[in-house]
């Protein structure tokens, strides 16, 4: 585990809450976060065994999943939103065919992802990006792109946030 900067784990919305949160690291993980990174209570973050979570500062409000089984790199200035789904893999083989079950996800710098959105395994998410409520992202979004629908279209172009 490397941080180069701060982690705050378990952070509450609601100061009586007692969801638990959950962070585990498999042999040969590698952890590191740089800058300052916020995670909700009762998120669970999952990193396997010889995987890799970059988290680059930014937050994740309540409930985020994010399980990485190769690499998952989460860029500088992320707003994730509550029950957010993050994964690199679909932890099960499906025999006699193609099928990957692990690709890498990369999201940029300053990307807000919307509540219950998934962003799914092989994805890469522009700069600037935005990413609707319950959005469901198989595809890789451009650059400063408003997303949005099950499975995630474009909507917008040259959106911008604060």
């Amino acid at each position: 585990m490397v941080i180069n900067g701060v982690l705050t784990i378990g952070l509450k919305e609601n100061w009586k809450s007692t969801t638990e949160t959950r962070f585990s690291l498999g042999e040969r993980a590698k952890f590191t976060i740089n800058g300052s990174f916020n995670v909700g209570s009762g998120s669970d973050i999952r990193v396997f065994d010889n995987a890799e979570l970059i988290m680059n500062g930014g937050y994740c409000t309540a409930g985020v999943q994010i399980v990485c089984f190769k690499k998952i790199t989460i860029g500088e200035g992320c707003a994730i939103a509550r029950d957010v789904i993050i994964r690199d893999t679909d932890a099960h083989k499906i025999l006699n065919s193609d099928h990957t079950m692990t690709q890498e996800v990369s999201i940029g710098n300053h990307v807000w992802i919307g509540n219950r959105a998934i962003i799914m395994k092989g994805v890469t998410v522009g700069d600037g990006a935005v990413i609707a409520a319950g959005s469901i992202v198989t595809k890789d979004v451009p650059t400063k792109c408003l997303v949005g629908g099950v499975p995630a279209k474009i909507i917008r172009e040259n959106v911008e946030w604060e």
